[in-house]
């Protein structure tokens, strides 16, 4: 199994932790992307704390968020990844989703005969470059589980064998008493060090760059803080906290980031940023927001 980044981890924790239990199954997890860069969070260590073992790390990032580092990333991810697969041998590799991390292993995969399982098959995302990287794995793999029968529909007219999809439903939903776990407000301050107001207004930020689009994420980003802005200042908007958290490793994630640091010391008396949030953590800040502005995991 592959994780890369926090959009896909909080979805196949269980997942992965059933595999490890399971003694007819020898399971081998590598982590790779954005888990193993401090800049965004080092969640590797949220992967240790979680008990699962970790057979191997790839290291694909490069210092930039430009076009051409997304592809350099997904070369070096080919590199690695054949060399670990050659290594283990594995019967079956599971891949979740539509990022380029999981293009980048599912390649390798593909080239070297090994059976793929890709899990959220047949989605659809306007704006990105995720549906293009999300069919592209589904005509390599061998197994389809998708989110619903409306995707599973979609991976057939893409010419996959009915036989091979399976309407699963998203493994992260299904996570046992999830909403029973999540964090009292007390909790949540004492472990984010922060304080959330039960008067005033508390906004969840996460924008993220729209990777296919010809406009500029940057442009749309501060047209979104101006916004914000205009209810800071507003004397009939009672703001309480904007919670930012930082955007993914695409092309223009990095400006974005600087962008958000500079509005967040600016209006440092009513913001805080974060660089990533363990799956509890977000769901129970979300549950003390008002409302989220973004666009994406």
């Amino acid at each position: 199994c592959i994780t890369g980044s926090r959009a896909e981890y909080g979805l196949q924790k269980q997942l992965f932790q059933i595999l490890q239990n399971d003694s007819e199954i020898n399971f081998n997890l590598i982590v790779t992307g954005t888990h193993l860069v401090s800049e965004y969070g080092l969640t590797i260590n949220q992967i240790q704390k979680d008990g699962l073992k970790i057979e191997a790390k790839v290291e694909l990032l490069i210092a930039s968020d430009s076009r051409v580092s997304i592809v350099k990333s997904i070369a070096l991810g080919l590199l690695s990844f054949s060399e670990i697969f050659e290594r283990l041998q594995p019967d079956l590799l599971i891949v979740f989703g539509d990022r380029y991390e999981m293009f980048a292993a599912a390649q390798a995969a593909f080239f070297l005969q090994i059976p793929i399982a890709h899990l959220s098959a047949g989605d659809v995302t306007q704006g990105a470059f995720d549906d293009g990287i999300r069919h592209s794995i589904t005509k390599m793999a061998q197994i389809h589980f998708t989110n619903d029968e409306i995707g599973a529909r979609r991976v057939a007219q893409l010419g996959e064998n009915e036989q091979t999809i399976f309407a699963f439903g998203n493994p992260g939903l299904s996570q046992d008493q999830l909403f029973d776990q999540l964090l009292s407000k007390q909790q949540l301050e004492q472990r984010l060090e922060i304080q959330i107001s039960d008067q005033a207004i508390n906004i969840l930020v996460l924008f993220h760059s729209i990777t296919a689009s010809i406009f500029s994420s940057e442009i749309l980003f501060r047209n979104i803080l101006s916004a914000i802005e205009e209810l800071i200042i507003s004397p009939s908007f009672s703001i309480g906290t904007i919670f930012f958290i930082r955007c993914n490793s695409d092309n223009e994630g990095r400006i974005l980031s600087q962008i958000a640091n500079e509005f967040v010391n600016k209006y440092n008396n009513y913001c805080k940023i974060f660089q990533s949030l363990e799956r509890s953590e977000f769901l129970s800040l979300l549950k003390c927001c008002k409302f989220i502005i973004g666009n994406s995991s």
